[in-house]
């Protein structure tokens, strides 16, 4: 949890693969978002709980929050409470021989919170 945003760190590996990925997710309570953002976060109401890819414009959001190599997921979980769960991956072409560590993460996820909060996206 970072100034009551909470965040994940994931480190993973596909069936097969000697490579590890590595992931970091933010969960944006909905009653956080300023009112003349909430449309950029909308997605359908039938995504819930995980399901990814929606009809949302990925490149108007990768403006609004600030991810490493661009946002790759999002879905909105209702845990009671509803919140845009949005998450990036450091598998791109550029992170081919970096050391990625949970510091590193760490450090992008609360920068990720921190823009969401220097552009007044959430309060």
């Amino acid at each position: 949890m970072y100034k009551n945003v909470q965040y994940e760190l994931v480190k993973w590996q596909r069936e097969g693969a000697k490579e590890y990925i590595y992931n970091y997710y933010i969960y944006i309570p909905d009653d956080k978002i300023q009112e003349k953002y909430r449309s950029i976060f909308s997605l359908s109401e039938a995504i819930v709980d995980y399901s990814t890819f929606s009809t949302y414009n990925y490149d108007v959001l990768d403006n609004i929050v600030k991810m490493h190599g661009g946002i790759t997921y999002m879905a909105i979980v209702k845990n009671p409470h509803k919140y845009y769960h949005i998450g990036c991956d450091y598998n791109h072409s550029f992170d081919t021989n970096k050391v990625i560590t949970f510091e590193i993460l760490r450090k992008d996820a609360m920068n990720s919170i921190d823009e969401l909060y220097n552009m007044f996206v959430i309060v």
